[in-house]
């Protein structure tokens, strides 16, 4: 790891312990009532040898005659043994209840959190990132910090009071010569411990990044399994994901040999713990300085430390990982999105403004170019529309048409010195980020839509819009007609991305989502390329009355789809190399004609080949 890196690593580590700490400040009543109950139980556990040492010394000296432990006495002892176990019972469930559930609000909390972050965050941050190390760190990691503050607490606070009380008790009331003999072993156990918590650590970061690969690897293919089958590529996908299956798994496995070795080291310094006691224990008893009841007591402490102290591997685990699971969810939670209000200039307050623009959209001198890319996505680009204006662009894949649109929505930034794009008179960079994007009405390229309903589809929402409103929407991107033929009509289910809709289908539905909005700026990027040519006029006929005093931006490759735009510009590297209105592009005889040609040519083909 580069000096660089590991002080971004102790960077998200800090922060994450900071968001503990904060968390903690709120909750930590449920943590002090935890302590208590824990605090209870291991007053109770501690009770249990004591009483069966003092009931042994009972029975021996009565068999001695030294005492006499009658029925009625022994049968007393052992009631008060079924009162601690219930007392203990009741403090466990309270235990639970507080720690664990502490650590259930921290889950809750951060899954929100994490939620809004991603909904946060600009697009150039998931251009880096995956959606299966996104949904790693959603599950995996969230999950490891829950165990962390829940179980992982809980079994530290435990041992640690069962091992103080316990070394006070016995150093007191029994013999300190074999208190300090019994318990010589627990230092060289505090540093194995620490030794292998920084191997389970580093160990257990390559485990969560590698599960992060294989996640991301298995969501892709699955989200692809169409493109997969119909290339025929399942062999292929299968070899792919082994690899990232095998760097997984060689990562757990080099977790696993580091935990095969600590948890056995465990159980051997127990055993010796055990067999000091046998034989320091054993000759001090002999000797008459204890008693068979004491040398029980001491016994039975032993065995209540044991599990605890076996559980150290847990504990060490459930932090380790904690840790660095907090230090990855950190490093998203406090990730700075590159598009904000207030980036560039002061935000000019929501309240002042009126509730909708108009749409005057004047774009000036404009240049961009992407970080990972030298050469100019748009290239000097000046552009007046007026209230009600349609503005068509057409040109060859890549030419810039969607990063227009990308900057005028503010999806990406261009710098101070690259232009201006302005919104009745504001600048766009000084226009709340929320506010901008109301005020704009966009069908992308890409046809999403959710595994819900249709209705939701469309309106975006439980209820904000009516069956009315909905049907109207519909009927106006011509897909009103194809609804009406599904079983559950508006209330159809659709799977993942409208897999059950054909190409066709999500694009008038995406469509009819973004007419439902009716906001003043309206954007068409592409949307019609996957309808027929009749489907087409239709749907442009429909749109005709919606454009009618909104501002409305046209993305093409038929020119059919444009020619009525007020304004048609062809882009072409990024830079506009013809514009005007369709008889004037025409007559240009540019390349503008030559695709309305080509097209022509091609329509004409399509209805001799028909």
């Amino acid at each position: 790891m580069t000096k660089r890196n590991a002080s971004k690593s102790d960077e998200n580590l800090q922060r994450g312990f900071s968001l503990l700490k904060e968390f903690l400040k709120k909750n930590y009543m449920k943590y002090v009532y935890g302590l208590l109950a824990i605090l209870i139980t291991d007053i109770c556990t501690i009770f249990t040898p004591i009483l069966s040492g003092k009931i042994v010394d009972g029975i021996v000296d009565t068999v001695n005659g030294l005492d006499n432990l009658t029925t009625r006495r022994l049968l007393l002892l052992c009631s008060l043994f079924i009162g601690i176990a219930l007392i203990k019972m009741l403090a466990n469930f309270f235990t639970r209840l507080f720690v664990l559930g502490a650590s259930y609000i921290l889950d809750y909390g951060t899954r929100s959190a994490m939620f809004s972050k991603l909904l946060e965050l600009s697009i150039n941050y998931y251009n880096k990132k995956s959606t299966g190390e996104v949904m790693a760190l959603s599950t995996n990691d969230l999950n490891a910090v829950t165990r962390a503050m829940g179980m992982g607490i809980m079994h530290l606070i435990n041992t640690m009071i069962l091992l103080l009380v316990s070394i006070t008790y016995l150093a007191i009331n029994l013999n300190l010569k074999l208190t300090l003999a019994v318990f010589l072993p627990f230092p060289f156990l505090i540093i194995i411990i620490s030794q292998f918590g920084k191997f389970i650590h580093k160990r257990f970061k390559k485990v969560q990044e590698s599960f992060a690969d294989l996640t991301g690897k298995t969501e892709e293919s699955i989200a692809g399994i169409r493109v997969v089958k119909s290339f025929v590529q399942e062999e292929h996908e299968i070899a792919n994901f082994e690899k990232f299956n095998e760097k997984n798994f060689q990562a757990n496995v080099s977790l696993a040999k580091v935990r095969a070795i600590f948890h056995p080291t465990l159980s051997l310094l127990s055993n010796v713990t055990y067999l000091i006691l046998l034989i320091v224990g054993g000759l001090i008893a002999m000797d008459g300085q204890i008693s068979l009841g004491e040398f029980i007591v001491v016994n039975g402490f032993l065995g209540m430390l044991v599990r605890p102290i076996t559980f150290v591997g847990m504990i060490i685990n459930f932090l380790q990982r904690g840790k660095v699971s907090i230090s990855r969810i950190s490093e998203l939670l406090y990730q700075q999105t590159d598009i904000y209000d207030g980036k560039f200039n002061e935000t000019i307050k929501e309240e002042t403004l009126s509730d909708k623009l108009r749409g005057d959209i004047c774009i000036n001198n404009l240049s961009f170019s992407y970080k990972e890319k030298k050469i100019k996505a748009l290239d000097n680009i000046s552009i007046n529309l007026k209230q009600g204006q349609t503005l068509g662009v057409v040109g060859e894949v890549g030419s810039g048409k969607t990063t227009l649109v990308n900057l005028l929505t503010r999806v990406f930034d261009f710098e101070e010195n690259q232009g201006q794009i302005t919104i009745d008179g504001y600048d766009i960079k000084d226009l709340p980020l929320h506010y901008l994007r109301d005020n704009i009405g966009y069908v992308p390229q890409d046809n999403f839509l959710f595994s819900d309903t249709i209705s939701y589809n469309v309106s975006f929402t439980e209820n904000q819009h009516s069956k009315d409103e909905i049907e109207d929407a519909l009927k106006k991107s011509n897909v009103y007609g194809d609804i009406m033929e599904f079983p559950h009509k508006f209330d159809t289910l659709l799977g993942e991305k409208g897999v059950n809709l054909s190409g066709g289908q999500k694009q008038r539905l995406c469509i009819a989502r973004a007419l439902i909005q009716k906001r003043p700026i309206m954007i068409f990027d592409d949307c019609l390329s996957a309808v027929d040519v009749e489907t087409e006029k239709e749907i442009l006929a429909n749109l005709r009355d919606e454009r009618e005093g909104r501002t409305c931006i046209v993305i093409a490759h038929r020119i059919s789809t444009i020619k009525d735009s007020d304004l048609i510009i062809v882009l072409s590297d990024g830079k506009i190399i013809e514009s005007g209105t369709h008889d004037e592009l025409i007559l240009l005889n540019g390349e503008y004609n030559k695709m309305h040609r080509l097209q022509l040519m091609d329509e004409l083909d399509g209805g001799t080949a028909s």
